[in-house]
């Protein structure tokens, strides 16, 4: 769900059965969580969770702020352009739509997670007046090289417009 590519959480399972289950998370261990009650109780359940995501979270470097929800029409007027309208954002959120039917439908760059930057880099691409042709073509080959994408949605974002102003210029 975090778009990220599977071998690394297999690397986080390797690290965890490794030696990693032995750091401390708010001064429980994930071993001895249950030391005092069922592994079956709830609380018990619930720190080991606890324990787990966070060890995992550190591990991948995954920053809790970057898997809060993203509200796309505040993220594309913020990273592209201010004075777009819900409409713009509306017809770059439809051709993002129309270009998804072109390219791998397991592609993780299509999590829902990932909306906000693909629909401001199709907000932008509008903005620069690039033609759809240009679009589709730097779209097929963006999701060709790249099947895994950043949390940070506007890391994300720049990332991707910094893809797209290179392959206007090539």
């Amino acid at each position: 769900d975090l778009g990220l590519d599977d071998n690394k959480f297999i690397d986080f399972l390797h690290a965890f059965k490794a030696g990693l289950r032995n750091k401390e998370i708010d001064g429980k261990l994930f071993d001895t969580a249950d030391k005092n009650a069922s592994n079956k109780d709830k609380s018990v359940i619930i720190t080991k969770l606890h324990i787990l995501e966070t060890l995992m979270n550190e591990f991948l470097l995954i920053n809790k702020e970057d898997l809060e929800e993203v509200d796309t029409l505040e993220f594309v007027k913020e990273n592209v352009d201010e004075n777009l309208t819900e409409e713009d954002i509306q017809s770059a959120s439809d051709l993002y739509e129309d270009l998804k039917v072109e390219v791998d439908g397991e592609s993780k760059l299509l999590n829902p997670r990932n909306n906000p930057s693909m629909i401001a880099i199709m907000a932008y691409a509008e903005k620069e007046n690039m033609t759809l042709p240009q679009l589709r073509l730097w779209f097929i080959n963006y999701f060709a090289k790249n099947n895994t994408f950043l949390l940070n949605q506007k890391a994300n974002y720049l990332q991707m417009v910094a893809n797209l102003k290179k392959g206007m210029v090539a």
